[in-house]
Parts: structure tokens; C-alpha cells; sequence
């Protein structure tokens, strides 16, 4: 036993002594290794695909203060936005945080910025050479409004992203070859905004099918992507299955009537993802490639400056100062200056960097142009927008409260009309018979004269202005409701302490008749109280004089 325990301490001092010899005799300490840290912006573009080109509208109610939107441009793109080239806009559109920037990185193999930290601002443009492309990516719908700006107190944020984007979506529905609208579980508002989309190139008369991209982005079996595609899809529209897979359908809009067409994606790397996305994202680029090869020919910021000039005094209140004439809203025009000459580079508000990092420089502004010195423009806050974001066009800020009821008398059912517009003269309003009811049109004008007074401090002035009309039609099931009596008398139309009161009485008497030969007119028993009276309407002295002339045909019943 003592052997054993001889032989390990022998060997326990040889291991200590070899320690000793192989130790160096002065030990220095190890240097802690730094790992080179990359600022998020600088990781960002080291890792990701610039944008060509930025037009920084971010706010309708910022430019319509400042009268600028600068037009943004990377140093090394080859892009000429200012000269004409040929090519197609494809723009891809959808709600807020739907997937749109992922789409373009699958479709082309970019590497743009995405994910729910890397937001989308203004409209930006990415330039494909080869294919004579410019895609355009823009804020998604709904996204999130600041109430930090100084102009908050003045201007509702949320007012003001709703007209942005109603204005924003008019425009890239209009400038560009092919749309894509990406959505995800595709709910009733989704498909309403695709509805409203395809009805704008219905009514329009433009030859272009809207595409539908459904990113199933969180499906992964596929099984479950087909159940899926088949509930949001497949039972809800007619159309057909394409022979590639389940997962392409176009939906059948009517005889005539351009076809909207539904592809689906699902999650990258998985399995339904690997089976479909490849194969869709080619078709997808097939379908941008063989419709308007061509493309057109197309000078950006000129495309750009028409489609402001266009919508800005929609959705624009302008005042002139006093001394000047009125002027309508169309004297708003927007102009670009080219700062090609000497490009500054972007300085924006504090968060600007998030917007738009790297090497941009602002080679150009859209800027808005009033109608004489002193005038003012502000951003409409009602009747402007419905609450879908489709643009309503509508010039008003006056918005009367309206009342209608009927009322049972001796006489029959009378329908009556109030509408609360004080200040307004009877000479500021207008009416028009309707086939079965009325339309009204009240002009109201400034009841004080801004200019001539001093207003106080802590009581600004605040006064309702503009036009407003509205359209009164029954329903025919109700019946007949005429504004006139028989012998040309209007029931009511009067301004009582404010209010303007219409009335109108429901017709029993249905007018009949029956031909005697070509010029006589035999009418019926009942009707012949009605027919011997003056015509409901005063009529023209053409048609006067052929009633006294045609009443010498007249036959008692």
C-alpha cells in the first residue's frame, strides 16, 4: 500500500516542477480583445440595398406649411429622374407592416431594409436597369402618427395621415404600369381597398389588372396554405386555378372588365414556403414582364409635379388676403426646381436619420406656389376624405346639421327638410328637382371679416365657410313626393331663424291617359281633376304655347 502512495507523490512534485519550468518568468497579463462594434447605421449599409431616389412626402399638412418636399437622390445611382426615359413604374402598395418591402427583396433578390424596425417613408424608388424598371415602395397604410411635431396643436396628426395617404394612394394609383397590393389574413377593409382600387381603373377606363400578393407569412405547412387560400379566396370570388399551382387564382370581374389576379406566398424556409414561393414569385415577375413591355416614356419628377398639381387643391383651404380677388382652388399649382447644379446634402427634422441614412442628396423640391403675396393655405378638415381614404371631391368646411321627418295631416304625409345654416342668406342658396326628391346647395360666407378685426388672445376665431350640397332622393316604394302643388305653388321653401325648411307632399294622384287618335288624349276618370289643372312645374313659353295649342284636343271622359 505505502508503494502506491509513494509513486503518486513522485509524480504529483515532477508535474508541479515541469509547471514551473514551462511558466515564463514574467507573466503579463492578457489584453482584453475588443470586438468592433458597427453603429445600426453603418451595419444597415453595409448590409442592405439603397434606394435610388426618395420624394419626402412624409405629410400633406407639413408641405402645405412649408411649401417644400424635397426629391432625394443616392450618389451612386444611375437614375435620372429629371430626364425622359422609357421604362414601367411597378408600385407596390398595402396596409401598414403587410409585408411590401419583403415582397420587392423575394421578387428581384434585393436586400432592402425590412421588419417591423425598418419603416418605409415617403416614396421611394428603386431603380432595376436591366429591366427597364422603377419599383415603387411607399409608407403602408394606417401606420403610426406622431403627436410630438410643434404642429400637432394646429394640425390633427391623425387628419393629416388619413389626407397624406388618401392623396399618396391616388397618386401611385395613377403613375404607375402595374400595381401590387399585399395583404395578409385579408380582411373586409383589406378587401374593400382592393375593391376601391379596381373600381378606380374600372371607372377610369385603364387597361391594367390589379394583382393581389397574400403573404401567408406565418403558414408553414401546406396543407394549411391551401385551406387557408381556399377560405380568403377560392370561396369568396369566381374566377379559376392556374395550372401552375393552387395558389395562383384570378378572379373573374365581369364581362369586359379587367381580372384581378391573387398569388400567394407563405413563410420563407418552410415547407409550404419551398414548394410555392419560388415558383409564384417567377410568375409574378412573368406577369409584370409581358404586360406593358414596353413601359412608357416617362420623366419622374414632371409625373410627379402634375399628379401635386392635381390633387393638392382638393384637399387644400386657400384665403387670399383682403385686398385681393377671390380665387378658386385651382390656383394652387406646385413647381420643381432642379438643384442638380449644386445637390445639398438632406438635412431633415431630428429623426431623419432613421428615414433616410447613407450618402442622399437633395437634388430637387416640389415647391407650392400661391396665387399673390398675403395669401394663405390650410388643410381641409371636413369633406374630404370618406373614412375608407377614398377622395371625396368636395369643396367644404361649412357641414350643416340635417333633419328630415314626415308629418301626417288632413292633406296626406308631408315630408319635411331642415337644414341649420345660420348667417347664410336665401340668396346663397340654390335647389334642383330631383326625378323624386331635391337636391340643395348652400354657399356660406365668412360672417366677419378676419382682416378688420383685432381678434383676442385666448379666443381665436372660428367660423364655418364653404360650399355644401347634398342630394335628397326617396326611395319610389315611398312614393311620389313632389315640391309643387298642382297649381305651380311651391309646398314650402323658407329660411325660418336660421334654418332652411323644405317641404314636400307625397302624390296620390297618378296621372293616366289613353290615345283617341294621334292628337287627341282621352284621360281617364280619375286622373281628369289632375290633368285640367296647371302643370306641376311652370313651364317654358315654347312648351305654354304648345298646351294651349294641343288643348283644343282635349275629350271629356
Amino acid at each position: 500500500m505505502w508503494q502506491v502512495v509513494a509513486v503518486l507523490l513522485l509524480t504529483a512534485c515532477f508535474a508541479r516542477c515541469l509547471f514551473r519550468c514551462l511558466q515564463p518568468e514574467d507573466p503579463k497579463p492578457i489584453p482584453e480583445q475588443k470586438t468592433e462594434v458597427h453603429k445600426p447605421q453603418e451595419l444597415q449599409a453595409q448590409e442592405t440595398t439603397p434606394y435610388d431616389a426618395v420624394l419626402a412626402l412624409e405629410s400633406l399638412g407639413d408641405f402645405l406649411h412649408t411649401g417644400h418636399i424635397k426629391f432625394l437622390q443616392k450618389a451612386e445611382s444611375t437614375f435620372k429622374a429629371s430626364a425622359e426615359e422609357r421604362y414601367k413604374i411597378v408600385s407596390i402598395v398595402g396596409l401598414f407592416d403587410k409585408g411590401k418591402t419583403w415582397l420587392t427583396n423575394r421578387m428581384l433578390g434585393t436586400k432592402l431594409p425590412n421588419g417591423k424596425l425598418c419603416t418605409t417613408r415617403g416614396l421611394s424608388f428603386l431603380w432595376v436597369e436591366d429591366r427597364r424598371m422603377l419599383v415603387l415602395d411607399s409608407a403602408g397604410v394606417q401606420a403610426t402618427v406622431s403627436y410630438r411635431s410643434d404642429r400637432a396643436q394646429t394640425v390633427q396628426p391623425i387628419l393629416d395621415a388619413r389626407a397624406t395617404e388618401s392623396l399618396v394612394f391616388d397618386m401611385i394609383s395613377r403613375i404607375s404600369h402595374h400595381m401590387i397590393f399585399v395583404v395578409n389574413d385579408f380582411t373586409w377593409f383589406e378587401q374593400e381597398y382592393v375593391e376601391m382600387l379596381h373600381q378606380k381603373y374600372v371607372q377610369g377606363h385603364h387597361n391594367k389588372e390589379l394583382i393581389v400578393v397574400h403573404n401567408l407569412r406565418m403558414t408553414s405547412e401546406v396543407e394549411e396554405a391551401r385551406e387557408l387560400f381556399f377560405r380568403q379566396i377560392k370561396s369568396c370570388y369566381e374566377g379559376g386555378v392556374s395550372h401552375i399551382n393552387e395558389l395562383i387564382f384570378t378572379a373573374d370581374a365581369g364581362e369586359g372588365i379587367p381580372p384581378v389576379h391573387h398569388i400567394a406566398l407563405c413563410k420563407h424556409g418552410s415547407k409550404a414556403g419551398n414548394k410555392y414561393n419560388q415558383e409564384n414569385c417567377k410568375y409574378l415577375m412573368q406577369q409584370l414582364e409581358h404586360r406593358h413591355t414596353l413601359g412608357s416614356k416617362v420623366i419622374l419628377t414632371e409625373l410627379l409635379r402634375s399628379e401635386l398639381a392635381r390633387l393638392v387643391p382638393k384637399f387644400a383651404l386657400l384665403e387670399l388676403a383682403p385686398e385681393s380677388q377671390p380665387a378658386p382652388p385651382s390656383s394652387l399649382t406646385v413647381a420643381y426646381t432642379d438643384l442638380t447644379q449644386s445637390p445639398t446634402d438632406f438635412k431633415g427634422g431630428p429623426d431623419a436619420g432613421r428615414a433616410w441614412s447613407g450618402a442622399y442628396s437633395t437634388v430637387g423640391e416640389m415647391v407650392l406656389q400661391l396665387p399673390g403675396h398675403g395669401a394663405k393655405v390650410m388643410l381641409k378638415t371636413k369633406g374630404v376624405i370618406s373614412p375608407l381614404g377614398e377622395i371625396i371631391a368636395h369643396d367644404v368646411s361649412f357641414d350643416p346639421i340635417v333633419n328630415m321627418f314626415d308629418k301626417t295631416t288632413e292633406l296626406g304625409v308631408e315630408r319635411y327638410i331642415r337644414v341649420e345654416c345660420p348667417d347664410v342668406d336665401e340668396a346663397d342658396i340654390e335647389w334642383e328637382e330631383l326625378s323624386n326628391g331635391v337636391r340643395i346647395v348652400i354657399h356660406k360666407q365668412k360672417s366677419i371679416d378676419e382682416a378688420a378685426v383685432q381678434p383676442l388672445q385666448s379666443f381665436p376665431i372660428l367660423q364655418h365657410h364653404g360650399r355644401w350640397e347634398k342630394n335628397f332622393n326617396f326611395d319610389h316604394a315611398d312614393g311620389r313626393f313632389d315640391l309643387f302643388s298642382p297649381n305651380g305653388e311651391p309646398y314650402g321653401f323658407d329660411v325660418q331663424r336660421g334654418v332652411l325648411v323644405v317641404k314636400l307632399v307625397k302624390s296620390f294622384h297618378a296621372r293616366r291617359g289613353k290615345l283617341c287618335g294621334k292628337k287627341e288624349i282621352l284621360p281617364c276618370a280619375s286622373s281628369m281633376l289632375v290633368l285640367n289643372q296647371v302643370p306641376a312645374r311652370p313651364p317654358s313659353p315654347s312648351v305654354a304655347s304648345e298646351i294651349s295649342l294641343a288643348s283644343s284636343h282635349w275629350v271629356p271622359a
